[in-house]
């Protein structure tokens, strides 16, 4: 068995070093996939995902350290659950290239973490000594690590990479994708549910070393296409509305406004509405498009007291008329096409079916 182990290994190492020239790559990650596909053994996928990720971190060439990457999401296709046992390894080798200077690499990264996120959605949920699968593993295994990365860099390339792919793991095991129903609660995000996990990314809006606000606002649009229902309490801090004085809303969620409107240095109240007032023209376009996404998901929901006590729909309807002139053309079509989603939803209650039918009102909106 060592003897075969050592020759798996020579011939995975002679492989890799054939992924940096051009001429053979092709060649050489058909062999990596042969290789993996005819492993006998679990210490032979072993062997071969050890090598992968050696390699990523040395390999010298961009083209090679981004085939290695999709390698990843081969092998787990090719080896199904039996390549569960290596998705921690993986996620955390995808995680520290997210810092690569070529973007060709972190495109790579993020088209990665969405494959590995919806081979493990799909899979039937089950929780062992190797890892959680199914619709409900998405926050321990991708999201916690991804929130981990956006903690301890100042770097905006990591950062943005990091961001692209948490709305890329959203998106793929969200509704109707991957086979899964939408995770719901502690889930989305092991440290307090959906809620706590849209508070955290506005907070990051605020955070003066964080310099990817734009690829941070579609991760937060991705949210709220997903799961915005889920926000609940949480959406007022999370849009930057101030909670009316004295309401049950309001002083549940206290120390999260106090939190998120600290550092002033979006708007004045912060959060997804703050966002509009940016000096860099992506992140106001960006905020416009969460804004959208959060008015399609939930439209009648967002004034009913079962979702929060603090009314949103007019004071987005404010935040989207005070910049309706943006200088840049593509934030004022976000702005635009915002504001006439708000207006269509005050004609579903004022022309249309009205109630709190969100069928009815996605129906309505298209």
């Amino acid at each position: 068995m060592p003897r075969e182990d050592a020759v798996l290994k020579n011939k995975t190492l002679q492989a890799l070093t054939r992924l940096g020239d051009r001429d053979t790559q092709r060649v050489a990650v058909k062999e990596l996939e042969r290789l993996a596909a005819n492993a006998q053994e679990p210490d032979h996928v072993t062997t071969i995902v050890l090598c992968l990720c050696e390699e990523l971190v040395a390999a010298p060439k961009a083209s090679a350290r981004r085939e290695i990457l999709r390698l990843f999401d081969r092998v787990c296709a090719l080896r199904g659950e039996s390549a569960l046992v290596h998705l921690p390894r993986m996620v955390s080798s995808v995680c520290r290239r997210f810092k690569d200077p070529d973007s060709n690499v972190s495109d790579a990264c993020v088209d990665t973490m969405g494959a590995l996120a919806e081979f493990t959605c799909s899979l039937p949920p089950r929780i062992d000594k190797t890892v959680a699968t199914g619709p409900d593993s998405i926050g321990v295994n991708f999201l916690r690590p991804i929130l981990d990365v956006l903690h301890e860099t100042n770097s905006k390339q990591a950062q943005d990479t990091a961001c692209r792919a948490m709305a890329r793991v959203i998106r793929r095991c969200g509704p109707g994708a991957g086979n899964a129903n939408v995770p719901a609660g502690n889930n989305w995000y092991p440290d307090g549910g959906v809620g706590k996990l849209a508070v955290r990314l506005a907070r990051a809006l605020e955070l003066p070393n964080f310099h990817a606000k734009p690829a941070l606002l579609h991760a937060v649009t991705a949210l709220f296409a997903a799961a915005g229902g889920q926000c609940g309490s949480h959406l007022p801090v999370v849009l930057g509305v101030p909670p009316p004085e004295g309401s049950r809303d309001g002083s549940a969620n206290v120390a999260e406004w106090n939190a998120v409107t600290s550092h002033g240095s979006v708007g004045t109240n912060g959060g997804v509405l703050g966002a509009l007032a940016s000096e860099e023209w992506p992140t106001r376009r960006a905020a416009a498009q969460a804004i959208t996404a959060l008015v399609y998901a939930l439209g009648p929901m967002l004034d009913n007291a079962n979702v929060t006590l603090t009314p949103l729909l007019d004071a987005i309807e404010r935040a989207l008329d005070v910049h309706r002139h943006d200088k840049v053309k593509p934030a004022r079509d976000a702005v635009a096409a915002a504001a006439a989603l708000v207006a269509e939803l005050k004609n579903f209650r004022d022309k249309g079916p009205g109630g709190d039918d969100l069928g009815a009102w996605r129906n309505w909106a298209r």
